[in-house]
């Protein structure tokens, strides 16, 4: 996870693309709760789909090595759940 000033996570997420062979996943969206929501519906874990035909996600698999957000967003959406 890397933390870092909203002014530099597209520079985060660049290097760490250029860089790494590592998935990357830029978390961020600081108006919308509803748009971290579908990022975490869609871009957090990998779908099965081989569990008795039933759509399952697999909460052990990440799609993502690398989460890059601000403090604030963490802390956000961090509250909720403690």
């Amino acid at each position: 996870m890397i933390l870092a000033p909203l002014t530099t996570l597209e520079h985060w997420k660049r290097i760490a693309d250029d860089w790494t062979h590592m998935n990357s996943i830029l978390y961020y969206d600081p108006n919308s709760s509803e748009g971290r929501e579908q990022i975490r519906n869609w871009e957090w874990y990998f779908t099965d789909v081989t569990y008795k035909g039933t759509v399952t996600q697999k909460s052990e698999l990440y799609k993502f090595n690398i989460m890059i957000t601000s403090f604030e967003v963490f802390m956000s959406d961090l509250n909720p759940i403690i």
